[in-house]
């Protein structure tokens, strides 16, 4: 496939994860698996870093004199193999930054590691996302589209909605979102008081168990949006098109604010 796969029209809407119990490069290639699961194909695009130890970057183009977007011939078990390997995190001298795929309806997915801010402690791992065009998902209700339009709108909504909810009940990040031209905030950032978080939120057991207080302030803060309990934590929803009850919060961003906050407050409680 062609570098063009992994480079999707914008906006760009990610389900993106803090996968803080898997190695940092296992965690491309388990979400890859969950991807796959829900129907999606790899095209054998791939962006590669040469080098032995996984890389910390602030942006991609930081390691730019190292990337390499590659293509794997995926006609035959050789190259599978090659792919999974390289995808697992397991070639010698090479680590995958992202990872192109096909799914039915939506079109290209990518599945990539999100950049931490440069002064980011030596902790911090990189958020793992899920990324799909939003041209037509984010397009308000009265937009004039076509049936096929907004078959492919909502075919693209309920297939992030359901990797979503596999990667978190499977892998139980700490936490996770679905953001819109965004990366997932890290837990520095979010301990700081000043990162915002979209109106798509996934809170573990762990951080609700560390702030008894937590579960009851967002699902305060999300009257009007949807919840549910998954068996690893909480989902709170704002944006209609990507809970089954269609509901939203008005005021978006200011609900995105105060669930930062009210996440880092947990964090802090978490890290004591």
């Amino acid at each position: 496939m062609s570098r063009s796969s992994l480079y999707l029209d914008p906006p760009h809407v990610a389900a993106a994860f803090y996968l803080d119990r898997l190695a940092p490069e296992a965690a491309l290639g388990r979400v890859c698996a969950h991807v796959a699961a829900a129907g999606a194909t790899p095209t054998g695009a791939l962006t590669v870093v040469r080098g032995e130890r996984f890389p910390r970057f602030g942006m991609l183009s930081d390691l730019a004199r190292h990337l390499e977007d590659r293509s794997v011939e995926l006609r035959g078990g050789k190259q599978l193999q090659e792919w999974k390997t390289l995808v697992g995190g397991e070639a010698p001298g090479a680590k995958v930054l992202r990872v192109g795929f096909e799914a039915p309806q939506v079109g290209g997915v990518t599945v990539e590691y999100q950049p931490v801010p440069d002064d980011a402690q030596e902790r911090t791992l990189h958020p793992v996302a899920i990324t799909v065009s939003g041209a037509l998902l984010s397009m308000p209700d009265a937009a004039a589209l076509s049936k096929k339009e907004r078959r492919q709108a909502q075919a693209a909504a309920r297939f992030l909605t359901s990797v979503f909810q596999g990667v978190c009940e499977a892998e139980e990040p700490l936490y996770a979102g679905i953001l819109v031209e965004a990366s997932l905030p890290t837990p520095q950032e979010l301990e700081a008081g000043s990162a915002r978080l979209g109106t798509e939120l996934f809170v573990s057991r762990r951080l609700e168990s560390a702030a008894p207080g937590l579960e009851r302030t967002l699902a305060s803060l999300f009257e009007k949006g949807f919840r549910a309990a998954w068996s690893t934590g909480s989902f709170l929803s704002g944006w209609g098109a990507l809970n089954p009850q269609g509901l939203g919060v008005e005021a978006p961003a200011a609900v995105g604010t105060q669930a930062g906050r009210q996440l880092g407050r947990a964090l802090s409680q978490l890290a004591r």
